[in-house]
């Protein structure tokens, strides 16, 4: 009887969204990507063999609004899994203090307000390359300025680095998860000086000059000082409240 009920009552709802089903298609994507980054562990072949299923069923059955539903949400899961897949790059297995060497291609501020560079062609001292992370962040502190801030800058530094943290408490943010989609392999702190290990290559990158220049107009605009392209959080909350 009540799945009589329930089978009626889904047959209205799809009723009273014909012609505006586009919308769903979307949502369904990201209820199965949801389902995916829901999981607590890596699921195993049996899984995506059952995600494999779902999808052919629901092709078969593609006229009817279920078995296009079926499909999206098992596409979305499989999505999600192969995206993961992917971005698939090595993390730091253990603390590391030492020189650490790199290509520049992102400048930015952390909470704190310190200047934080993300860097890539990473080259860490008795790290073997095919265990060095693919990009590491590292927040700067102390005396800096020795060193040219353009993307594309290759820089050196001694630095302290560790593997990206999972959450500090349950249900909390996972940023081990978030660096993994980041490709990023390890977070650290200096308080040394970075110095310019080889002139700029910022025709390599998709950014440049224009995003130093975006930075600089937004600085003026909050009344900020611009001796740095470095925005922060604050900066933009800021401007976004004046606008």
């Amino acid at each position: 009887m009540r799945g009589t009920a329930f089978r009626n009552a889904l047959v209205r709802v799809i009723d009273d969204q014909r012609g505006a089903l586009l919308p769903w298609i979307p949502v369904l994507l990201g209820a199965g990507m949801a389902a995916w980054l829901a999981l607590r562990a890596e699921p195993g072949l049996a899984i995506y063999a059952a995600g494999v299923v779902m999808l052919l069923i629901g092709g078969a059955a593609l006229r009817n609004v279920p078995g296009g539903a079926v499909v999206l949400v098992a596409l979305g899961f499989l999505l999600a899994a192969l995206r993961g897949y992917t971005l698939e790059a090595p993390v730091l297995s253990r603390d590391y203090y030492g020189p650490v060497m790199g290509r520049i291609v992102a400048v930015d501020a952390n909470q704190a307000g310190a200047m934080r560079l993300t860097m890539d062609q990473v080259v860490l001292n008795r790290v073997a390359p095919h265990q060095t992370p693919a990009q590491v962040r590292v927040s700067l502190s102390g005396r800096q300025g020795f060193f040219d801030q353009t993307p594309g800058t290759v820089v050196r530094m001694t630095a302290r680095l560790t593997p990206p943290n999972g959450p500090v408490e349950p249900g909390g943010f996972d940023f081990r998860r978030y660096a993994w989609f980041e490709q990023l392999g390890a977070v650290g702190n200096t308080a040394n000086p970075v110095v310019d290990a080889m002139p700029t290559a910022a025709q390599d990158l998709f950014i440049g000059p224009p995003p130093r220049r975006i930075c600089s107009l937004i600085a003026c605009e909050c009344g900020c000082p611009a001796q740095s392209a470095t925005i922060s959080r604050g900066m933009l909350a800021a401007l976004l409240r004046r606008c």
